[in-house]
């Protein structure tokens, strides 16, 4: 599974397996796709990653190396069917030290769309990337351009309000769709 947001994180990883499971996880690269801000918002407060095809790009991703029980478990904190799909890329899309030319890897694909501003996908600043097609925005700053957008009050009490009040994320990420870009 080519994990592009919070996935790459070992302390994401930790939070969703436990500290005792074990996984592999190798460094890879990704062409012709940067990875971009889904339309969406997430229980804990940030603005999720997906990919989006970005030619000449070429991206860093991590291949995380899941078992069958791993895979189902990703799954559920992924919301497969709401928030993403799982699906194949392209065969040689993805290549790094140890592999092969032809690797088959999968991907969670955002259902909602890339998160648009002024017409076009935001990237992550904290992927790092070559010859990148699109604005990279950090996480504090896209959403504080949501809170600008889509928000009312203080910053800090409207992303509280957002983890807290699902109903209420669920009208912004909503709000957020409608506007995204579908790859």
């Amino acid at each position: 599974m080519v994990a592009v947001g919070s996935n790459r994180s070992p302390q994401q990883l930790q939070r969703k397996f436990g500290t005792s499971a074990v996984m592999a996880v190798t460094r890879a690269q990704l062409k012709d796709y940067d990875v971009v801000y889904s339309a969406h918002m997430a229980r804990y407060g940030s603005v999720p990653a997906c990919l989006f095809p970005s030619p000449k790009t070429t991206v860093e991703v991590w291949v995380n190396w899941l078992d069958t029980g791993q895979l189902a478990d990703m799954h559920l904190t992924e919301a497969v069917g709401v928030n993403y799909d799982f699906i194949a890329l392209p065969k040689a899309a993805v290549s790094g030290t140890g592999l092969g030319p032809r690797l088959a890897a999968h991907y969670y694909k955002s259902r909602r769309g890339a998160l648009a501003i002024d017409g076009r996908p935001i990237a992550l600043s904290a992927v790092t990337a070559r010859q990148r097609q699109y604005l990279a925005y950090a996480q504090e700053d896209i959403l504080r351009h949501v809170h600008q957008q889509h928000g009312t009050g203080a910053f800090i009490t409207w992303l509280t309000a957002m983890i807290g009040d699902d109903p209420q994320r669920l009208r912004l990420t909503d709000r957020l769709s409608a506007a995204a870009i579908n790859a």
